[in-house]
């Protein structure tokens, strides 16, 4: 029985272990779901902003040649299957809308968790698991949806722009007109990011060849780019690295120590459970000699008893009996 809830005992000590580790893993999981739909959508707004330039400067390879068309593997995409987006604008407008597309299912995602949207299609997207942000993390509100004059940090390096000189993050700051069209303060990335998808589909009811260099949705998806869109994006990345080294490192040390707490309550009860067994043993094997010794001797005793005499007459006043003993 000792022995048994010795094992017992030691089964159940490593549970809190087991369920710490699958604690850690899902946690470990939700905050690396957070920081690669984050990347996506960096990813994603960078590729806008880039292909906007190729629509706007109406400059597409046309060619009748199908070996031109070349698939593509390195991104796993249902808008990048091959690059049919570089020769011809049709192609390249339907593409465009298609990543503003996922680039909103991308923010909601970030924002509300991947419980709580639906399917975008693209599957890179589709298969990230995230929890819920907004309401959730105090940074990410901030960066998010309070109001702010800017999100540059002050001691970046830019360089210079159409509507900004070579300057620091706290120069930059002041220039109210450094994304054109935006009224200032403005209520967070959130608000940025609404306002270049919809420059984005404003822009794309214009065909290439008619979109002047000055146009305004034009000027502010390209600035934002390099200004306030992309250093808040960027923010939220390094804080969700540092959170995510944080975690980490933060559960690999109580892992250790459940670990070590393990062995040492293991090591007692293996010495509480099996400390008296020597004993027990001892003692087991004593009056198993024991009974050795009474069954071998049983016989010689027996021996003495073989025959019965009586020393006296039997008078039982039964005649068939008194004769029968006296025979």
């Amino acid at each position: 029985i000792r022995l048994f809830l010795g094992i017992l005992l030691t089964f159940v000590v490593s549970i809190p272990n087991l369920v710490l580790s699958i604690f850690a893993l899902y946690g470990l999981g939700g905050q690396s779901g957070h920081l690669v739909i984050n990347q996506l959508r960096i990813q994603n707004f960078i590729r806008i902003s880039t292909l906007i330039s190729v629509y706007s400067s109406n400059i597409v390879y046309k060619s009748t040649d199908p070996s031109f068309i070349i698939p593509i593997q390195s991104v796993n995409s249902t808008v990048f299957k091959d690059n049919s987006f570089a020769t011809d604008t049709n192609t390249l407008r339907n593409d465009i809308q298609s990543l503003n597309n996922v680039l909103t299912y991308q923010n909601n995602k970030f924002q509300l968790g991947s419980k709580n949207v639906q399917l975008s299609g693209d599957a890179l997207t589709d298969m990230v698991v995230n929890p819920r942000s907004q309401g959730k993390n105090d940074f990410i509100n901030q960066i998010m949806s309070d109001e702010t004059e800017c999100l540059i940090p002050d001691d970046v390096d830019l360089p210079e722009s159409i509507y900004s000189d070579q300057e620091t993050g706290a120069q930059r700051c002041k220039n109210q007109q450094r994304m054109p069209g935006l009224q200032y303060p403005f209520k967070g990335l959130e608000q940025l990011l609404n306002v270049f998808q919809e420059s984005v589909v404003e822009l794309l009811t214009i065909e290439p060849g008619d979109i002047a260099l000055n146009n305004t949705n034009f000027n502010y998806i390209i600035e934002s780019a390099r200004n306030d869109i992309y250093y808040g994006l960027y923010q939220i990345n390094d804080y969700l690295v540092e959170e995510l080294d944080k975690y980490q490192s933060t559960y690999q040390t109580v892992l250790i120590v459940v670990f070590i707490l393990i062995i040492v309550g293991m090591l007692l009860i293996s010495i509480i459970s099996f400390l008296p067994l020597p004993g027990s043993l001892h003692i087991l094997s004593e009056q198993t000699d024991w009974i050795s010794a009474m069954t071998y001797t049983v016989d010689e005793r027996l021996k003495h008893f073989s025959e019965v005499e009586f020393d006296s007459e039997l008078g039982t006043e039964v005649p068939r009996v008194d004769e029968s003993y006296k025979q």
